[in-house]
């Protein structure tokens, strides 16, 4: 089973003679696509309860619907956020998530064609298998899987190791030990176009190779950091990671591979959201009280209205404009709808000098979130500093970065049944140093959380 964390996926693991050590999450960027499997159109509804649903775009199969952003994000905001990492490279090849380990994971409810996501920040625990040279050579691409990237590494075109994963039940992705160019391919011979025309690109057919590869690139020792602007000063490890869907990856294909879940006929099974359309915001003072769906910038230029537009961004609620409504202002108004309806001439007649009024004038519309089938690529950039034998402060028992309640709570708790020793953060457990773990470390911990001067243990 494998499942989508939409913010922090994060392989990051190198062979035994490599990187074998303990290391803490210190920064994090992530970029990612979705991918239509598709053509789905996107309906607005009319906000007065006269039942109208109107479609107002289409989506197109193998579009780009959506970017995701996430971050950059350096140690200060990490912690803010309560994303707390700490990863044990074993020297026998495998790996694990430190007990205390936190990061946000996300997905969506879905609920008759709507969507609501979530996200929550849980204890992130997985083991793997991780294989790495870091004098393979590679060079660290200047292009995504799909495309030029967006956010470009500070370390693009150098020389870099090569790190895979296998094994992982839910955190990472599968990474190939070579990097390959992947198809958008399920494994079981189901393959999807991919349209990138609307960014300069070619138009890929279901089971070509896609123009970029999927692998992971790392680099080991005194490196600088690329969140300098965010107070991180240096790391000790770097990763960067490209990823899609597909049979490469293992990703996207549900809880269970090889069964198609979502009923589409293929293994790929991952839904996304689309929770906003663009629109076109206008000046309050020429008399639009609310924004346009999409963008009509040479529409509104056209009225002469050039002046009143102030930004596109994103839009739930608003007007809906089209040249087809010209005889309206091109607006779809009430008398707009009533004569596509009955094609009586009486509804021939401008009503878009003011907004629904209850017997006419410009309607008002909002877009419900869609969900939508379709296929996740990923770009992602992880640094990490070694925190050498063990990966908490000492008295940091809850590995989140504080000492407080929480940590006096877990060291109570293992020294009364005396398996402190057992838990990962078991290192951090003897505060006063005397090489046991009792009452007198618990007195110790409850003693800085109440003045407040833990870190200087």
């Amino acid at each position: 089973m494998k499942r989508l964390i939409y913010i922090l996926i994060f392989p990051f693991i190198i062979n035994a003679q490599d990187i074998a050590g303990n290391y803490q999450l210190s920064g994090v960027y992530v970029m990612s696509q979705q991918i239509a499997r598709y053509t789905q159109f996107l309906n607005v509804s009319d906000m007065h309860g006269l039942g109208i649903t109107l479609p107002i775009a289409e989506i197109s199969s193998g579009e780009i619907f959506s970017w995701i952003q996430e971050g950059p994000y350096g140690q200060n905001i990490l912690q803010a956020l309560s994303i707390n990492l700490n990863i044990s490279f074993n020297a026998d090849g495998t790996g694990q998530f430190v007990e205390g380990s936190y990061a946000p994971i996300g997905g969506i409810h879905e609920a008759e064609g709507t969507c609501i996501p979530y996200m929550y920040v849980l204890p992130i625990t997985d083991q793997f298998i991780y294989q790495s040279d870091l004098n393979a050579g590679y060079e660290i691409p200047y292009n995504s899987i799909i495309g030029p990237l967006y956010y470009q590494s500070p370390f693009m075109g150098e020389t870099a190791g090569i790190l895979s994963i296998s094994g992982s039940d839910y955190l990472f992705p599968d990474v190939p030990p070579t990097p390959v160019h992947p198809t958008l391919c399920d494994g079981m011979g189901n393959c999807f176009d991919l349209d990138l025309t609307q960014y300069g690109g070619d138009y890929v057919p279901g089971g070509d190779t896609l123009p970029g590869l999927t692998g992971g690139f790392v680099l080991k020792g005194d490196l600088p950091s690329f969140l300098i602007d965010q107070g991180n000063e240096n790391s000790d490890l770097y990763f960067e990671y490209f990823s899609i869907d597909g049979i490469s990856s293992g990703m996207g294909l549900g809880d269970l591979v090889g069964e198609d879940e979502d009923g589409d006929g293929t293994d790929f099974d991952r839904i996304g959201c689309l929770q906003y359309l663009n629109g076109t915001y206008l000046d309050l003072s020429c008399g639009f009280n609310y924004p346009i769906f999409g963008d009509v910038t040479d529409l509104v230029e056209n009225m002469g209205l050039g002046s009143c537009i102030a930004r596109v961004d994103y839009v739930t609620v608003g007007y809906v404009m089209a040249p087809d409504f010209a005889v309206w202002g091109n607006f779809v108004t009430v008398n707009a709808v009533a004569y596509l309806l009955t094609e009586d001439p009486q509804y021939l007649t401008d009503d878009s000098d003011h907004d629904y009024n209850g017997l006419d004038g410009r309607l008002i519309w909002e877009y419900y979130p869609q969900s939508i089938p379709m296929i996740y690529n990923q770009h992602s950039m992880f640094e990490f500093i070694e925190v050498g034998d063990c990966s908490y402060e000492l008295g940091d028992l809850n590995g989140d970065g504080g000492w407080n309640v929480l940590d006096i709570v877990t060291l109570a708790n293992c020294i009364l049944v005396n398996n402190c020793s057992d838990i990962a953060s078991g290192c951090a457990s003897d505060l006063n140093g005397d090489g046991d773990d009792n009452v007198l470390d618990i007195v110790a911990l409850i003693n800085c959380v109440l003045a407040g001067n833990c870190g200087e243990l």
